[in-house]
C-alpha cells in the first residue's frame, strides 16, 4: 500500500493545468491527511484528470511538460484582456519551470506578465513581415496599458518565436524588463523575438539595483522597431550588469532618442547587430557609464543632424570597443575609448601604443648612472647584461640587499607626461620581468584615489611580462615604479629587467620596442646612423645634384662648386645637414648666394665642409675640416 499526502495531490494538479480531482468529484469532499492508492500501483505516480475532471492515476513521464496559453483560458479574439488567463499559465508552468505554448493570434494584455525562473514562453513565429505588427499572423503579445509588457524576474527563463507589441495608444513603459533588485539574475534568453511599437518607452531594458546583479544572458536576432528607447542598460553603484551576448539582431524605424542608451555596466557585448534609423534624438549609441563592446556591427543614421553625434561616450568612460561599418553622423569619444568605425564622412583617433619611456633599451650606462632612469634603495646593485627579449635592449640585473626595498623608475625629469584629452587619464605600464622569488616584484603607481600595484611576479624564475592599467593622477605626480620588496628576506633578492614600457589610454596592447625619434622629437640613447655615398664627380656646370637616400657624401674631381640641388624636386627639406668629403685637393665651394660661407673654401686630401638646408637651395656652413 503506498500513500500520497493530498498537498502533494493539489501541487501536481494545479502544476500542470489540470483539474483539481477534489473539485471535481465534489465540492463537498474534504479530505485532510493522506490519500491511498491501489494496492501494487507503482511508486511515484502521479494523480491526473482530464478536460471532464475523470483522474486516473500515471507514470510522471507521460505527464505534459509543455502547456499552453489557451488552456487557461487566453483567447486571440481581439476583445479579451488575457491578462489573467496567461499569468495563470506562467504561474502553472513556473511550478517545474516547463515551455509554454504561445499560440498563433493576436492575445491583449493590460498588466505586467511576470516571467519567474525557467519558464520560457514559446511561440510559433513572428509572422511574415517585422513592418506589419500586428496584421502578420505570427504569436503575438499587444500591450493595451501602460506598464511593461513582460517582466522577467528568474534564472533560465526566456521568450522566443514572438512579436510583443504596443498599441502606442496610451504608451506602455516597455517591452521587456530584466531587473535584478536585490538579487542575481542570470542565464535569461531571448530568441527570434521582435518588439514594436514602443514609442513611448523601452523596448528591452537591463537593469540592476540595490546590489543585484545581472549576468550571462543571451539574445538571439532580437529585432526593435519604432522605439523611444531601443536597448538600455542600468545599474546603480551597488550593483553590476556584465557579461552579456547579443547576436545579430537589428534596431530600425522611427521615434528613437536613443538605440541603445548604457548608464553602467561593462563586457555587454553585441556581436553584428546593426542600428539603422534615419536619425535618433540624442544619438544611436550614447554611454554615460559603463563599457560596451561591440564587434563587426553597423551603426547608420542617414539623416542624423552634424549637431547630434551618432555615436558618443561621456566623460570619464573607457575601454569601450567598437568596430565595424559606419556611415553619417558625428562620433564624439570624450572619454578613453576605441572606436575602429569606417567612414568617409568621420572618424575618431585613438592612442597609440607607443613605448614613451626614454631609454628601454638601457643604453650608455655608465658606472652607477642609467641614463634617464632612477634606482633607489640602500645597497643596490647592478649590471647590464646582453639582450635576451630583443636583442638590442639590455637585460638590467639588479641585486638587492636582505631586509631592503627599492624600486626603478623613470628619471622624474624624463618621466612620460599625461596630456590634458581624457584619452590620457589611464596608462598601461609594465617590463619583461624574471625572478625566483614570489610576490617580490611589482608595478605601482599613484592614482586619484591612492596607490595601486600589480599582480606581482610569480617567482617562477621565468620572463613574464608584468604590469597594469591605472588611472592617472593629474593632481600630482603620478610616479610609475617597479617595486621590489626584500624586506622580509634573509637572502638577497635578484631580478632581471627588460623592455619597460608606458603608453597612455585603456584600449590598445603597449609596444615593447625602444622608443622612436618622431617629428615632435626624441633623445637618442644608441648609435645614430647615417648613409654614406661616395665617387660622386662635380659636373662641368658646378652644380651638384645629391642623392636624398644620404647624408654624407665623398666628392672628388677639380670643378668647383657653385651650387648643391638647387631646383625644385632636388632641394633638401629646411634643416637637412650635410657632410663634404673631399677625396683630392683643389677643390673650391664658391661663397654667393647659393652657398654661405664663412670664408672662401678649397679643399685639401680628406677635408671636409658640413652645410645646413634654409630649405630653398640655399645652404649655410656649420663647420669645416681642412
Amino acid at each position: 500500500m503506498y500513500n500520497l499526502k493530498i498537498c502533494t495531490l493539489l501541487c501536481y494538479s494545479i502544476l500542470y493545468g489540470f483539474i483539481p480531482i477534489i473539485a471535481q468529484v465534489s465540492p463537498s469532499i474534504d479530505i485532510d491527511g493522506t490519500i491511498q492508492i491501489r494496492e501494487n500501483a507503482a511508486r511515484d505516480h502521479i494523480l491526473q484528470s482530464d478536460a471532464n475532471g475523470l483522474a486516473t492515476w500515471v507514470e510522471p513521464s507521460t505527464v505534459r511538460s509543455q502547456l499552453c496559453i489557451t488552456d487557461f483560458g487566453a483567447t486571440s479574439d481581439d476583445l479579451t484582456d488575457d491578462t489573467a488567463a496567461i499569468q495563470a499559465a506562467i504561474d502553472s508552468a513556473a511550478v517545474v519551470g516547463a515551455k509554454l505554448c504561445v499560440p498563433f493570434g493576436l492575445f491583449d494584455v493590460s498588466q505586467t506578465l511576470n516571467v519567474p525562473a525557467g519558464v520560457i514562453l514559446e511561440g510559433n513565429g513572428r509572422g511574415f513581415s517585422s513592418t506589419l505588427t500586428p496584421s502578420n499572423q505570427g504569436s503575438i503579445i499587444r500591450n493595451t496599458g501602460t506598464d511593461w509588457t513582460f517582466s522577467i524576474t528568474g534564472h533560465n527563463a526566456g521568450l522566443r518565436d514572438l512579436v510583443i507589441y504596443d498599441t502606442n495608444n496610451i504608451g506602455a513603459a516597455g517591452g521587456v524588463l530584466m531587473r535584478a533588485d536585490g538579487m542575481t539574475l542570470e542565464s535569461v534568453i531571448l530568441f527570434n523575438v521582435l518588439i514594436f511599437g514602443f514609442t513611448d518607452g523601452c523596448a528591452l531594458q537591463l537593469d540592476a539595483r540595490n546590489s543585484g546583479g545581472l549576468a550571462y544572458c543571451s539574445f538571439y536576432d532580437l529585432q526593435i522597431r519604432h522605439a523611444k528607447t531601443g536597448i538600455c542598460i542600468t545599474q546603480d553603484a551597488t550593483s553590476y550588469v556584465n557579461s552579456n551576448s547579443f547576436y545579430h539582431g537589428a534596431i530600425s524605424g522611427g521615434d528613437f532618442d536613443h538605440c541603445l542608451l548604457v548608464k553602467g555596466g561593462n563586457n555587454n557585448v553585441f556581436n553584428g547587430m546593426i542600428m539603422e534609423p534615419f536619425t535618433s534624438t540624442f544619438g544611436h549609441i550614447v554611454v554615460d557609464d559603463g563599457e560596451i563592446i561591440g564587434h563587426q556591427i553597423r551603426v547608420e543614421g542617414a539623416f542624423q543632424p552634424n549637431t547630434v553625434p551618432l555615436i558618443e561616450f561621456k566623460e570619464n568612460t573607457s575601454r569601450s570597443y567598437l568596430s565595424g561599418t559606419y556611415g553619417g553622423g558625428l562620433t564624439l569619444d570624450r572619454g578613453d575609448n576605441f572606436i575602429d568605425m569606417r567612414s568617409g564622412l568621420a572618424v575618431d583617433p585613438f592612442n597609440a601604443g607607443l613605448n614613451q619611456f626614454e631609454n628601454s633599451a638601457f643604453l650608455n650606462v655608465e658606472n652607477t648612472d642609467i641614463p634617464y632612469w632612477d634606482i633607489s634603495g640602500p645597497g643596490v646593485t647592478f649590471e647590464i647584461l646582453s639582450g635576451e627579449i630583443l636583442y638590442d635592449h639590455k637585460v638590467l640585473k639588479l641585486t638587492i640587499p636582505a631586509g631592503v626595498s627599492a624600486f626603478l623608475r623613470p628619471d622624474p625629469a624624463y618621466a612620460p607626461t599625461p596630456l590634458s584629452p581624457h584619452k590620457y587619464d589611464q596608462c598601461t605600464f609594465g617590463a619583461h620581468i624574471k625572478t625566483d622569488q614570489p610576490d617580490r616584484v611589482r608595478t605601482i603607481a599613484n592614482a586619484p584615489l591612492g596607490v595601486v600595484s600589480s599582480v606581482p611576479h610569480n617567482g617562477d624564475n621565468e620572463w613574464h611580462f608584468t604590469g597594469m592599467t591605472c588611472f592617472v593622477d593629474r593632481m600630482g605626480y603620478y610616479n610609475p615604479k617597479f617595486l621590489f620588496s626584500n624586506t622580509s628576506n634573509i637572502n638577497p633578492l635578484v631580478v632581471y629587467i627588460s623592455n619597460p614600457t608606458l603608453h597612455f589610454g585603456s584600449t590598445n596592447a603597449p609596444e615593447i620596442e625602444a622608443k622612436p625619434i618622431t617629428t615632435t622629437g626624441g633623445i637618442i640613447s644608441g648609435t645614430l646612423s647615417t648613409a654614406l655615398l661616395g665617387n660622386i664627380t662635380v659636373p662641368p656646370n658646378g652644380r651638384l645634384v645629391l642623392s636624398k637616400e644620404a647624408n654624407v657624401f665623398e666628392i672628388n674631381g677639380t670643378i668647383a662648386i657653385q651650387r648643391i640641388n638647387d631646383n625644385g624636386a632636388d632641394q633638401f627639406p629646411k634643416g637637412t645637414i650635410i657632410t663634404l668629403l673631399f677625396d683630392t685637393a683643389g677643390i673650391s665651394v664658391v661663397n654667393g648666394a647659393y652657398i654661405n660661407l664663412i670664408s672662401p673654401y678649397i679643399s685639401t686630401i680628406n677635408s671636409s665642409l658640413t652645410l645646413v638646408s634654409k630649405g630653398n637651395g640655399i645652404w649655410r656652413e656649420m663647420d669645416r675640416n681642412l
